[in-house]
Order: structure tokens, then C-alpha cells, then sequence
């Protein structure tokens, strides 16, 4: 049987060995979360620089689209200002379709007179006789003069081709009197495959607003054209004091999805662009990290716990075959003993021979005579009785 000594030697030994096994691992997670919590904040800094980029990187793009359209009709405002052709002009039409072939986001472009009908036109070489002049961006061409361009909201297409907007530019006689305006329709759709050359990533949403919150453009597309947001912090509460910025949010137009949103709105234009990437989608990568580091420190407390399996192990086996030693050593050492007390048991066992040898030649020393003495007694003849007292 195991002395109770070593069973409790044995138990400390392995709660020590436990101890340790599990500060080892508690270290290590530690430190890990920590790497982890640091990346995560790492990876969600690189993703609000990435979006704060890619929002400026859109509105270069979106400036020099827009911009190109009105430099383009203000090159055909001032060849109109001064040739002032017929209306259907062949020429004025064929000059405008050269100029259509250089815009690929717009669709057509048309010329409307003072009068408010269509005097030129990409599309047909001659327009229906429908006056325009009710319509407001027309009237606020005419009853504004200050007015020398407009961006229209988004309007559907009547002829099935999506949405646009029309930029409009006016068109000023030398002698200042209104003559018109030229009107270029963008289309909306073209605007959002310019976004998708951008590079997007998975979870990542470009936007094209104007300044008052209508959407525009977006990709990839939620079929919200034309929608407006101006209750949006973006425009309710952060554009007004700074044309960029950068900010997280879980809230409207995506409720409960944390989100990080950069928006900068142009110079040249009533339009800002807004970049949103949910959390999700930026910390993707992050959480692959995660998983694995999850699974390495699974493995490695496992690897620990069986390090100190063994390691205990080894230790029962030490103390065990120590503890056989010590048995054999005891064992033989009482086996001398038994050896040292046979021997004794043996000489005194001798010595008793001797003396008992010795005690019994001394006794047949004085007993002979005796015996001699009484052998002869016995063999003389009784006396006779008279001579008896």
C-alpha cells in the first residue's frame, strides 16, 4: 500500500503542476486578446482612411464628370449665343452630337428656346411642338438672372431608360437678353458603373447625393433613386459645419448595422459623395484571424494540459520507483538483520551446547565414585540381625 505521506506529496505536486499549466494559459490568451483587440482597432483605422480616400478618389471622379458636361455646354451655350441658328439646325445638331460623343454618362442633348419649346435635339431631328415654359427650372432661368446653371433632381426617364439629371446652362444674347438654355441629360446609371470601376469590396456602398439629401446614384443599387435623406446626420447636422468628415454609425438608413461612413462634398458642384463599409464586412478578414487564433489556443491548451498529464505522470512514476527502492533497501536490511539475529541464535545456541556438554562431563566427574560406591552396596549380602541394634 502507498504511505499517506507520499499520496499527499503526490497531490500537492499536481496542483502545482495544474497552477502552473493554467497561468500558462491564461498568459498566453491574455496576451493574444490583447494582439487581437489591437488589430481590431488597427484594421478598423485603415478602413476609415481607406473610405476617407476612396471618398475623395470619388469626388475627383464625380467633378470631372460633371464638370465636363458643363464645360461642354458652356461651349455650346457660346456658339449659340452667337450663331444663333434656326431651330433644327442640321448643323447645330450634328455639332451636338460630336459634343455627346465625348460625354459617356450622358444620354442626350437638347437646346430650349426663350420661348420654352425644344429648338435642338440629339435624339430626333425634329422635336413635337410641346412648350416647356411652365416647368420650374425652366422659370427659374427666366425669372432669376443670376441663374447661370442648375442641376435638376432625378427624374425617371419616360422612355424606359432609368434615371438622370439634367444639368442645365443658360444661354445669354450679347445684348443680355435670355435666349434659352442647354440642357444635358446624365444618365444616373452611367454615374454608378463609374463607382464600380472604383474597386468596391464586399459590404462597401458608394453614393452620390445632392446637397439637400436626394440620392441620385448608388452602388451597388437599392432602388431608392430620387429618395431623399435629408435627415441624415450628413446633411441634417455635419454638413453644414464641415464639407468632409468621418464617422461610425449604426443608425438610419441601415438601423442595427455598425457602419463606417466618409462623405466630402464638391466644390463645383451641389453634390457630395458619401463611402459606407459596414463593420461587418471590414473586420471579415479580422475575424478569420480570430477564429484561428481561437483554435490555435485550443490546441494549445490541450498541448498544455497533456505537458502536465505527463509531466505528473513522470513524477508518480519517479516517487513510485523510488518507493520500491526503499522498500528493497528496507527489505534487504532487515534481511541482514534476520541474518545478524540467526547467527547470534546460533552462537548462543552453541554456547548452550558447550555449556550444557561442559555441566554434564563434570557432573559424570562426581557422580562416579558415587555411582561406584552405591553399585556395591547394592551387590553386598545383608547382615545378619544379631549383631543389629
Amino acid at each position: 500500500m502507498r504511505p499517506p505521506g507520499m499520496a499527499a506529496s503526490l497531490g500537492t505536486g499536481g496542483r502545482a503542476a495544474v497552477f502552473a499549466g493554467v497561468a500558462l494559459f491564461v498568459a498566453v490568451a491574455v496576451l493574444a486578446a490583447g494582439a487581437l483587440w489591437r488589430e481590431r482597432h488597427l484594421t478598423l483605422e485603415q478602413a476609415r482612411d481607406d473610405a476617407a480616400m476612396l471618398s475623395a478618389v470619388m469626388e475627383e471622379s464625380t467633378a470631372r464628370t460633371f464638370d465636363s458636361v458643363d464645360m461642354a455646354l458652356a461651349g455650346l451655350a457660346q456658339h449659340l449665343e452667337s450663331s444663333r441658328p434656326a431651330r433644327h439646325d442640321a448643323g447645330t445638331r450634328e455639332l451636338m452630337r460630336e459634343r455627346l460623343k465625348q460625354l459617356p454618362t450622358v444620354r442626350a442633348l437638347f437646346v430650349i428656346g426663350p420661348d420654352g419649346y425644344i429648338q435642338h435635339d440629339t435624339d430626333h431631328p425634329k422635336t413635337p411642338d410641346v412648350s416647356l415654359a411652365d416647368r420650374a427650372y425652366f422659370k427659374a432661368f427666366v425669372e432669376q438672372p443670376a441663374v447661370q446653371r442648375h442641376l435638376s433632381q432625378a427624374l425617371q426617364s419616360r422612355s424606359g431608360l432609368g434615371w438622370f439629371v439634367a444639368v442645365r446652362r443658360r444661354i445669354t444674347a450679347p445684348d443680355g437678353r435670355f435666349v434659352g438654355i442647354v440642357v444635358a441629360a446624365v444618365q444616373l446609371d452611367t454615374v454608378a458603373r463609374l463607382y464600380l470601376k472604383l474597386g468596391l469590396g464586399e459590404g462597401r456602398q458608394l453614393t452620390l447625393f445632392q446637397r439637400d439629401g436626394l440620392l441620385l446614384a448608388r452602388y451597388p443599387d437599392d432602388g431608392h433613386t430620387g429618395h431623399s435623406y435629408a435627415e441624415l446626420p450628413v446633411f441634417a447636422q455635419l454638413l453644414p459645419r464641415s464639407p468632409t468628415g468621418v464617422f461610425d454609425t449604426d443608425g438610419p438608413p441601415y438601423s442595427d448595422v455598425r457602419r463606417i461612413v466618409a462623405y466630402r462634398a464638391l466644390e463645383s458642384q451641389p453634390l457630395v459623395v458619401v463611402v459606407a463599409a459596414r463593420h461587418d464586412a471590414v473586420l471579415a478578414g479580422w475575424s478569420r484571424l480570430v477564429t484561428g487564433v481561437s483554435v490555435a489556443l485550443v490546441l494549445f491548451g490541450l498541448v498544455t494540459a497533456i505537458s502536465v498529464f505527463v509531466y505528473e505522470q513522470r513524477r508518480l512514476h519517479q516517487r513510485r520507483a523510488q518507493a520500491h527502492s526503499d522498500a528493497a533497501l528496507e527489505a534487504t536490511a532487515l534481511a541482514e538483520r534476520m541474518r545478524a539475529l540467526a547467527g547470534e541464535l546460533a552462537a548462543a545456541d552453541e554456547r548452550k551446547t558447550q555449556f550444557l556438554s561442559t555441566l554434564s562431563h563434570e557432573l559424570r566427574n562426581v557422580l562416579s565414585p558415587i555411582q561406584i560406591g552405591l553399585a556395591i552396596v547394592e551387590r553386598a549380602e545383608p547382615a545378619s540381625g544379631e549383631g543389629r541394634p
